[in-house]
């Protein structure tokens, strides 16, 4: 099963955001960069992939340390339903996926 999902992610660096796009091919809709108040260069994007299976955002995750992608963030929502079956938008920072 899946559907339309709206993918943020918060990139710690360029390059990071750069290797993301080109593995997964997902074209960014828009983004924001971060103030630089403490040193860092984040990047905050966001993507509407067309149709994605509701598993493939943790496997994304999964291939993060892998592939050296530095997130501070990753959230996704299900814009097709709305449905809080499988909401992640309280989830505010990866976890034991990243560690």
């Amino acid at each position: 099963m899946g559907g339309y999902l709206l993918l943020n992610l918060e990139f710690k660096d360029k390059n990071s955001r750069d290797i993301f796009e080109k593995e997964f091919k997902l074209k960014r809709n828009f983004q924001y960069k971060q103030d630089k108040y403490d040193g860092s260069d984040r990047i905050e994007c966001f993507y509407i992939p067309s149709w994605m299976g509701y598993a493939e955002p943790n496997e994304m995750k999964k291939k993060f340390k892998k592939l050296g992608i530095k997130v501070n963030k990753f959230l996704s929502l299900d814009v097709s339903t709305n449905s809080s079956w499988y909401d992640e938008i309280n989830q505010s920072s990866l976890e034991v996926e990243l560690e």
